[in-house]
């Protein structure tokens, strides 16, 4: 099978531990997009972050007796990280907005393994009428988004401050 965080949510599965709608979203996130945008741009984004990262500072890591994975983590990981935030935060947003592509392509009834936390809110209003469960569903999502576009937004102005 697949290895790598498409597979996660699976894998969490398989060895009977629960997985909460948005980490199932989170983790097979680039394969529900039609227009495959998010994942170019994250791609894309990641090279160029990439090539930001000073190869004297890599050199002199090795030099210094840094293994590759100690590299990585003190040297690049510290120049990537405000691309790395960004990125998880609008990854964050954006999965918010998965629910057509899985609803059509379940045919209007997608088994509860496909469910995000759009379709779950969905379901528990409309389809069960559990209005009081869809309620505080749909609060506990605004007050989550806030929060995330509130880290986004210090991270935006904290790297406009920078330049």
């Amino acid at each position: 099978d697949r290895i790598g965080a498409a597979n996660f949510a699976g894998l969490l599965k398989e060895a009977g531990i629960a997985v909460p709608p948005l980490l199932a979203t989170a983790a097979g996130r680039p394969f529900y997009r039609t227009d495959g945008g998010a994942l170019q741009f994250l791609v894309l984004g990641l090279n160029a972050a990439m090539t930001q990262v000073p190869k004297e500072l890599v050199e002199a890591a090795r030099v210094d007796g840094a293994n590759p994975v100690q590299s990585f983590q003190h040297v690049v990981l510290p120049i990537i990280r405000p691309f790395l935030l960004l990125c998880t935060s609008l990854s964050f947003i954006w999965d918010f907005q998965v629910f057509t592509q899985i609803w059509a392509l379940r045919q209007n009834s997608p088994e509860p393994g496909y469910w995000t936390v759009g379709i779950y809110l969905y379901e528990e209003g409309f389809t069960s009428s559990h209005y009081s469960t869809s309620s505080v569903i749909s609060i506990a999502m605004i007050l989550l988004m806030l929060v995330v576009l509130v880290a986004y937004i210090r991270q935006v102005v904290k790297i406009g401050g920078q330049g």
